[in-house]
């Protein structure tokens, strides 16, 4: 199946793969599609051009993403159950060679029947924006065939976190970003999904204030999210008393809204009412009963509570997320809830370092790899794997770069409070807490 692989990925790249050049152009082609890196070296043994040797997994994962699968294992149980490939042949073409509504129409009549419908469309959407075809993407993530009720959340998941982050790459200008708000569907399954707290001064943060603008222009939902999320914008960007001015916006918790906006709201109720520990600990106790009735869905409850104990260096809510989780079992029934799982384990890695149980902290954190944190969240949590990182290891040179390349994400994120003091004295006395 290695040769088949091959074979699709010239398909794909429009040409044999014959030269040295030819490996570094897909080189930057599988960047493009999957923000990973590939050696062109790598890609030359592969395709016979240097000294062949058995090609690794994550070289074989990274190229079956490139062209459109999950990992190899996807590529292989998948690859038998399409046509040879003869949808991708031709939607390659539509894009290369045919107009606009030729391409859509040939999603609507056959692709949206196809397994692989997911991965062509988050494919397709890539391409188009990196070409710059923003009507085109419009057009085609507006269609009424796409809403999202009648999709599975997962594939949703997938979508919005694809072309939000492309989005992110290509610096798409702010104006155009806000022109997509239009589409319901790039609303349910981007501005929804892809939540980049570090992009809250950027592109993202600009849709965010447009739509709080607008809001009897959008559905109720939307301006729920979007109160909630002006708020919370307005904290890392502004300060707490700036959040606090609209306060009185913030929406009902409610059981028909998604549990990790469920999760949002009661994590900002939770931030107004620190300063009166009572309405605090009754505000966790609530919380805690909700959680305890649907223990399948703890991990997306708690995400948004999560994020604000890491910014608020929280440890009454640390303790909390470490005596629910550890005694609970906690239910993944979906591949995104190994991520949101992942956050939990951080925040009992900060509770066990503000306790100063450095040896459990370490152990925890001894299967975490930056790469591991991805989606719109990515930049945010990386900056809490940093603190985390600095404050278990003991060697002083890797000490000084876990500093420099957290210094480098804050830069760019330009959250409040947020600098190399804020690491450095994350677990001490001195420690200048947002809340103040």
């Amino acid at each position: 199946m290695i040769d088949k692989l091959k074979e699709v990925i010239e398909l794909k790249f429009g040409k044999s793969i014959s030269s040295r050049g030819d490996c570094e152009k897909l080189s930057e082609l599988v960047f493009i599609h999957t923000n990973k890196d590939i050696n062109y070296n790598t890609l030359r043994r592969l395709f016979g051009l240097a000294k062949p040797t058995n090609p690794r997994t994550y070289t074989l994962d990274l190229l079956s993403r490139y062209v459109g699968f999950e990992s190899y294992n996807d590529f292989v149980n998948l690859y038998t159950k399409t046509d040879d490939w003869e949808d991708w042949e031709n939607i390659f073409d539509l894009l290369d060679n045919q107009s606009n509504e030729t391409l859509i129409e040939y999603f609507h009549k056959k692709i949206k029947k196809s397994p692989e419908f997911n991965n062509i469309l988050i494919i397709v959407c890539r391409e188009l924006l990196i070409r710059k075809k923003y009507i085109t993407f419009k057009t085609l993530i507006n269609q009424n065939w796409l809403f999202f009720q009648q999709r599975e959340y997962n594939h949703i998941i997938k979508l919005g976190n694809s072309i939000g982050s492309i989005i992110h790459k290509e610096q798409i200008s702010a104006e155009v970003q806000i022109s997509f708000l239009t589409s319901r569907n790039y609303r349910d399954s981007v501005y929804k999904i892809y939540i980049d707290y570090t992009s809250f001064n950027a592109g993202y943060g600009k849709q965010i204030d447009y739509v709080y603008n607008n809001l009897k222009n959008f559905d109720i939902e939307t301006q729920i999210f979007t109160k909630a999320l002006k708020i919370l914008k307005d904290i890392f960007l502004l300060g707490i008393e700036n959040g606090r001015k609209n306060q009185h916006e913030l929406p009902q918790k409610s059981s028909t809204l998604h549990p990790i906006l469920q999760g949002r709201i009661i994590a900002l109720k939770l931030i107004f009412a620190k300063n009166n520990e009572i309405l605090f600990r009754k505000l966790l106790r609530e919380y805690e009963k909700t959680l305890l009735k649907k223990p399948e869905k703890v991990t997306e409850y708690l995400y948004e509570v999560i994020n604000i104990a890491f910014y608020f260096n929280d440890f009454v809510i640390f303790e909390f997320i470490f005596k629910l989780t550890e005694s609970k079992s906690i239910h993944l029934s979906h591949w995104y809830h190994n991520y949101h799982h992942m956050m939990i384990r951080l925040a009992v890695i900060f509770y066990y370092l503000h306790c100063n149980q450095l040896q459990k902290a370490n152990q925890l954190f001894s299967n975490y790899k930056l790469l591991s944190f991805r989606g719109g969240y990515k930049k945010f949590h990386s900056l809490f794997f940093h603190i985390a990182k600095y404050h278990i290891r003991s060697d002083s040179k890797e000490k000084s770069e876990i500093l420099e390349s957290f210094s480098n994400i804050s830069e760019i994120a330009q959250i409040k409070y947020i600098d190399n003091n804020y690491l450095l004295n994350y677990f001490s006395p001195e420690f200048h807490s947002p809340y103040r």
